[in-house]
């Protein structure tokens, strides 16, 4: 025996009760509700129902009292958003105001800092260039003290070497003082030992 299908009425019946119960008419719940039927058959039904239900209770037109009375209602209510945001507003231009005045301290704190880095940096600069001569004069001073060691070493050498020679005179002049004092002792004359 063939299954019999639904039909409009009974779609339209079961999305009636749905409403009047508070839930959506949905293909699923409408099928639910009847216990039958295919998705495509009960949301052509369902789809008819929709636009008869619209027309049957189509919007009215605005009147002209219910737009004054819009008006009004939306005036007012602009009013009290207007004043409502008024001291937030006031707040906000102070404290933009501050802002901007913290700002301005600021940058000119920037502006002395940068101020005095430059500063700084010259000093740095300048103490720089004062090592550097100061480090050119330290290794001139140490080749001077190197070349002065040198000198004093080489004036010991001398020194010494003077040093011998003058006690190889003294010995010499000593022997021969001796040997003229023998030569006197001798009563010989230098001059006929010759």
């Amino acid at each position: 025996m063939a299954r019999l299908g639904i039909d409009e009425a009974q779609v339209f019946e079961a999305a009636d009760s749905l409403r009047d119960s508070g839930l959506e008419p949905t293909i699923q719940a409408i099928r639910e509700k009847l216990g039958t039927g295919s998705f495509a058959t009960i949301s052509s039904h369902l789809k008819k129902w929709r636009e008869l239900k619209i027309q049957e209770s189509p919007i009215p037109k605005e009147t002209q009292a219910f737009l004054s009375a819009t008006k009004q209602i939306w005036a007012t209510a602009w009013r009290e958003a207007e004043s409502s945001f008024e001291e937030q507003r006031k707040a906000l231009l102070i404290e933009k105001e501050q802002w901007a005045s913290e700002r301005d301290h600021l940058l000119k704190e920037i502006e002395g800092l940068e101020s005095e880095s430059v500063s700084r940096k010259k000093e740095l600069s300048d103490l720089e260039a004062l090592l550097k001569k100061e480090r050119s004069l330290n290794e001139k001073i140490k080749s001077d003290l190197q070349a002065s060691k040198e000198e004093s070493a080489r004036m010991e050498a001398k020194l010494e070497s003077s040093e011998e020679r003058r006690k190889e005179a003294i010995e010499r002049g000593n022997r021969l003082e001796k040997e003229l004092a023998q030569i006197a002792k001798e009563g010989k004359s230098p001059k006929s030992s010759k």
